[in-house]
């Protein structure tokens, strides 16, 4: 069976409570079911024109599509606190007392600082649901959960190259074929 993706873009002012789509995403984990009611709560009042809002849907098939990734290769000795690796703009800091979702702290040998560096990715708020890091002995591979060119587009940075090495400074291989349709929609009324 081919895939299909669909991307759904909504332009709104966040400062425009009654018009913000993010209330409905700030639902508390685990609550998808009244998330997705909200959202499509949502779409049906930006549909009634009732909503000051902008929607662009767009739509990709084909079967060449791949997933992109990248790799972290830790060196254990070079690893101190206060180290930064940045991935697509959020910034983990090794911490001997982590404080935050993106503070990990330096394990026993390479693979438990690379066990702690994965949890603290996957558990991400920013991360969670398009991101999956895994390690094989201290080689962190970060794959996104969906097909795409989008995802190449991330980047990857250092405070300490000798600690953290990257397979390129970008996620790389991510495919997916062309654009079959996009429609776009304002205040309910479809536009082009």
């Amino acid at each position: 069976m081919a895939n299909a993706l669909t991307y759904i873009t909504v332009l709104h002012d966040p400062s425009r409570e009654e018009d913000s789509v993010t209330k409905p995403l700030q639902m508390p984990a685990g609550e998808y079911r009244r998330e997705l009611q909200q959202l499509g709560e949502f779409f049906a009042a930006a549909a009634g024109g009732q909503k000051l809002c902008s929607v662009r849907v767009a739509h990709e098939t084909g079967a060449d599509k791949v997933l992109a990734s990248q790799t972290i290769t830790l060196t254990q000795a070079n690893i101190a606190n206060d180290d930064t690796v940045t991935i697509g703009g959020v910034v983990f800091t090794v911490k001997a007392s982590p404080a935050t979702e993106s503070e990990w702290t330096k394990g026993a040998d390479v693979t438990a600082s690379a066990v702690a560096f994965v949890d603290c990715i996957n558990a991400h708020s920013k991360f969670k649901g398009l991101f999956t890091a895994t390690n094989v002995a201290g080689v962190i591979t970060l794959t996104a959960n969906f097909p795409g060119r989008l995802f190449n587009l991330v980047t990857f940075a250092t405070s300490k190259g000798t600690a953290f090495a990257f397979g390129a400074t970008t996620m790389a291989g991510g495919t997916g074929s062309q654009l079959m349709a996009a429609r776009h929609y304002q205040a309910g009324v479809v536009g082009t």
